[in-house]
């Protein structure tokens, strides 16, 4: 060969080698038969090694042996085809950590078409790897709230298709997600239904605001079901605008509103008010019993428990059919003193169900008195509470299980109090420092630990007063004077009232693995780094004349035609950045000149053909002729497109999560339980009042709990662990302020089938929980309402009674009539003086009630002839004995006194009214505007505006051009 020409090409060679040395990726070649051939600087720097160690087919020692079959195989069958080379793998660093790379490698051929072997790059991808793991994590966190969420979601397009259903959307209705997609409410549902649904989504399309309205739809039984529907409007990546939907099932709420407006109606019901709570008390068994403490009614969990049906338990005596004498001195103590008892846990034993064995009772025995206060009955109340008693038993043997497993475990267990002294240790750890537990117990982890070592113990000790766990890497001295390598596990360590007592610390032995550590960092010291070029491209920009020598793939990616000489003009490079991160590139670039540094900047370009526009990221460095002087900067260009839009998918999933867990008020968590670490979302801390920073394990969630549920949600939690539901409703403090919460749960498991993690929601029911109490407030009033009713119509009876017995001695003296009908005379002249001041009671309390009359007289004749009159008509109809008939005659008198100062002309038309339209159209007349009617009564305005419809057809002026309040003012 001449030499000229072979000097020419050992330049050449020369200068490819120097400018693969330049560029910061891991660079390689292979030969025809697969063996590598040459790896530039970069490649040796990543991996720690030198071209020996990594030439021929060395490099395989590289690579992860999870992964270096399938990615041997992969190159070898490439090699063979002559195709061009992909693939993963995790490869190990130069300081020891496991990185993923994305190898790339492209055949080269002479101008003969000889095959000479491989060019490739293994770029780094760690982190593209994470922020995919995350996005699916993300997305893996989106789908088990919205499938543990107590509410349920859908999406759908601005055409109104569907697009999404929540798990908790299909599970409630019986349908598939995948028969609903494409699919609009105008196929799905009927047609009212679907009109309301889609008039709804429009009106969030036009405003682009979310609103909260009510909805109705049917379930599979038939029955109606309202729905809190929160609805919102969104993006996705591209652009395309959703519409989509949150309902909280309130018909709960809707029947616990109904519920309350008929208890503040309804206060002329009888004593069978009692036998109903008494029935609807399923999981308390209440029984009521006379003196002589026979039964006289029980509802269905008492007599269910003790295996009759209600009617067949009346009349028989409590201790006949459960002899106790310890139990029939304590009736017979409250019967005499009228004094309620209260028992916990106590003991008990069926004896004609033996099978049950003993169980355990919370009950409360408590007197009824008449109105002098003397004891008339007694209600028992009691709740079985042998599931808890049973538990806890179980506790206790699990607590010996325990000590059992800290004797038995392969690793080293240490508790210490906080003044560093042994508390205790077990046999393995004993024996790990060639101790006895003996010789530990009581003495100061100072003379078991290295002096360098116990600088960071104070530390760690102040982290455990905290409450925080960790993990790290100490030195122990042995009794011999050895050291010994241990990771430790520490935790804080509390005692039954969760104060923090000292510090919980597992220890494993690390000896062999740090020697094995050791011997690896020796051997990594001599690989070398490489860098995966497919998909990225070079460049060699001369700084004097501002010509670059390129790859091809860089005109492709700048969206330039391929040039003969493949040069690229500085300029050329700068009307492809985007205007807006031009200055930062250049300031970069100044930057990393002046100081000598990498130069890495992240930036967009706008392609030349067809202006689209990308995210670029660069990794140059400058050569310098003079100290100062630099004459080349050289790099590599690399495409993150895609990562970015990884990054910006992940961001919006955690927006909308967010989004989603406000507008339900319902917040979600996630415990690692071997690190005894407590995510909570943002709507979570909003709940429990806590700054959104605030670290949280699972004892500071406790620490939120009210103090008399803290039991109870530790003991559930427990049983969750355990693999029983975990579905608990329970009290926090939030600033001193009591707040009531729902919580659901799911257990994780890993890979080996331990337990791992658990996850859950948190819903606010604190408004839920005071209109419960709000209703058992009035179902009380209502109660002593009812039995101040009762004892004035058993008055009245008695007068009655009288006035007839004066009647029958008149008819049997018959000869002194005339003298008996005027002492008659007088005592109903009497009489009359009497009605006439209970009317005029009756007329001043009814002035007193003038200022509500206009609300309630029309509700008042509405449940009286829907709810009261047909009920005595019955009655009426039945065999009735005459004592019983008086008291209706009675009954029936007394309401139509009290309902006839109601009945004016308004009365037939206003009957057909719902409770509801009635109080409408009092709001009405009062001149009040559909949106503060809406306000008033807390509903929304479709709501009032469908009500006021309802009664322009139920008073005749539908369709007709008369204004609602004029014509309603018009009707006496």
């Amino acid at each position: 060969m001449d030499p000229r020409i072979k000097a020419q090409i050992a330049e050449e060679e020369g200068r490819i080698r120097t400018m693969a040395d330049g560029i910061p990726f891991n660079i390689w070649m292979v030969g025809p038969d697969g063996s590598q051939k040459f790896v530039n600087r970069t490649y040796r720097e990543f991996f720690g090694v030198v071209d020996e160690d990594v030439l021929g087919n060395q490099w395989q020692m590289l690579v992860h042996p999870d992964d270096l079959k399938d990615y041997t195989d992969e190159f070898l069958a490439c090699v063979r085809e002559r195709h061009p080379f992909h693939a993963e793998a995790r490869v190990k660093r130069a300081d020891g950590e496991w990185r993923w790379v994305e190898s790339f490698g492209n055949p080269q051929f002479s101008k003969t078409g000889k095959f000479l072997g491989y060019i490739g790059t293994s770029p780094d991808i760690t982190e593209r790897k994470k922020t995919e793991q995350a996005l699916r994590e993300s997305e893996e966190r989106f789908r088990l709230f919205m499938d543990n969420s107590p509410t349920i979601a859908w999406m759908k397009d601005e055409q109104g298709r569907h697009v999404y259903l929540s798990k908790t959307y299909e599970q409630r209705f019986g349908i598939r997600m995948e028969d609903w997609l494409g699919k609009t409410d105008a196929e799905l549902w009927p047609a009212a239904t679907a009109e309301s649904f889609r008039k709804n989504d429009l009106v969030v399309l036009s405003s682009d605001h979310p609103i909260d309205v009510i909805e109705e739809t049917k379930n599979p039984d038939g029955s109606i079901c309202y729905w809190l529907d929160s609805k919102f409007t969104f993006r996705n990546a591209a652009g395309e605008r959703f519409v989509a939907g949150i309902g909280l099932d309130i018909t709960g709420r809707k029947q616990a509103e109904a519920a309350l407006q008929d208890a503040r109606t309804a206060l002329e019901r009888e004593r069978n008010l009692l036998r109903t709570i008494m029935d609807g008390a399923k999981n308390s068994h209440l029984a009521y019993l006379d003196r002589d403490f026979k039964f006289v009614h029980v509802n269905e969990a008492f007599a269910a428990t003790c295996g009759y049906t209600p009617e067949g338990l009346i009349g028989i005596n409590h201790f006949d059919l459960y002899p106790h004498t310890e139990n029939e001195v304590i009736f017979a103590s409250v019967r005499d003193t009228g004094i309620a008892m209260e028992f916990h846990d106590k003991p008990f034993s069926f004896p004609d169900q033996p099978e049950r064995g003993v169980t355990y009772w919370d009950w409360t025995l408590t007197p009824v008195k008449d109105n002098e206060g003397s004891v008339v009955g007694l209600v028992l109340a009691s709740f079985e509470t042998t599931a808890r008693v049973r538990a806890e038993e179980a506790l206790r043997a699990s607590e010996v299980r325990y000590r059992r497993l800290v004797e038995t475990a392969s690793e080293g267990i240490w508790q210490i109090d906080l003044d560093l002294r042994t508390i205790d240790v077990n046999e393995r750890l004993a024996s790990m420092l060639g101790y006895s537990k003996k010789e530990m117990v009581g003495h100061h982890i100072q003379e078991f630990t290295t002096p360098d070592e116990m600088v960071s113990v104070g530390k760690r000790i102040e982290n455990r007063k905290k409450g925080l766990s960790e993990s790290y890497e100490t030195l122990l001295i042995r009794k011999d004077g050895s050291t010994l390598s241990v990771w430790v596990s520490a935790s804080p360590l509390r005692d039954a009232q969760e104060n923090i007592i000292g510090s919980f610390a597992m220890f494993t032995d690390i000896s062999e693995r740090k020697r094995a550590e050791e011997a690896l960092r020796r051997s990594e010291e001599r690989l070398s780094m490489a860098i995966n070029s497919a998909g990225l491209c070079t460049w060699d920009v001369d700084l004097v004349t501002g010509k670059a020598v390129v790859s091809d793939n860089h005109f492709e990616m700048l969206g330039y035609p391929l040039t003969s000489d493949r040069i690229m003009t500085f300029e050329m490079w700068e009307r492809r950045v985007h205007p807006d991160d031009l200055p930062r590139v250049l300031e970069a670039m100044d930057n990393a000149r002046l100081e000598r540094s990498f130069y890495a900047p992240q930036y967009r370009i706008i392609r030349g053909d067809n202006r689209e526009i990308r995210w670029m990221e660069d990794f140059g460095r400058f050569v310098y002729n003079e100290p100062d002087d630099a004459q080349r900067l050289m790099g590599v260009t690399l495409d993150i497109t895609e990562r970015k839009e990884a990054e910006i998918r992940l961001r919006h999933a955690e927006e909308d999560l967010n989004r989603a867990q406000a507008v339900a008020k319902a917040g979600s968590w996630r415990l690692d339980l071997k690190r005894n670490q407590l995510q909570w979302s943002d709507e979570a801390y909003r709940i429990f009042g806590l700054p959104k920073t605030t670290p949280m394990v699972y004892e500071s969630f406790l620490a939120a709990v009210h103090p008399e549920d803290r039991g109870f949600v530790n003991r559930k939690w427990e049983a969750a662990i355990k693999g029983e539901p975990y579905d608990v409703e329970h009290r926090i403090l939030v600033d001193g302020t009591v707040k009531w919460v729902h919580e659901l749960a799911q257990i994780e498991v890993d890979e080996r089938g331990e337990l791992a993690a658990g996850f859950g929601t948190v819903q606010d029911i604190t408004e839920r929980k005071q209109a419960e109490q709000q209703l058992n407030e009035y179902k009380n009033l209502l109660e002593t309402k009812v039995q101040e009713r009762t004892s004035q119509l058993e008055v009245a009876l008695a007068e009655l009674q009288t006035v007839n017995e004066g009647l029958k001695k008149q008819i049997a003296i018959r000869q002194k009539i005339e003298q008996s009908l005027k002492k008659r005379e007088l005592e109903l002249n009497a009489q009359t003086i009497n009605l006439e001041e209970a009317n005029t009671a009756l007329k001043i309390l009814l002035k007193r009630r003038e200022a509500d009359k206009v609300e309630i007289e029309d509700k008042v004749l509405s449940n009286m002839n829907e709810l009261v009159i047909p009920y005595l008509e019955k009655l009426q109809k039945g065999k009735l004995t005459d004592k019983q008939q008086a008291y209706l005659n009675i009954l029936k008198s007394n309401i139509d006194d009290i309902i006839s100062p109601f009945a004016h002309s308004l009365s037939s038309k206003f009957l057909k009214l719902t409770p509801t339209e009635i109080q409408v159209t009092n709001l009405i007349k009062q001149g009040k505007t559909t949106k503060a009617i809406a306000e008033i009564m807390n509903l929304g305005l479709s709501t009032i505006y469908f009500h006021r419809d309802n009664i322009r057809i139920k008073v005749g002026i539908k369709n007709k051009k008369a204004n609602l309040r004029t014509y309603l003012l018009t009707i006496k």
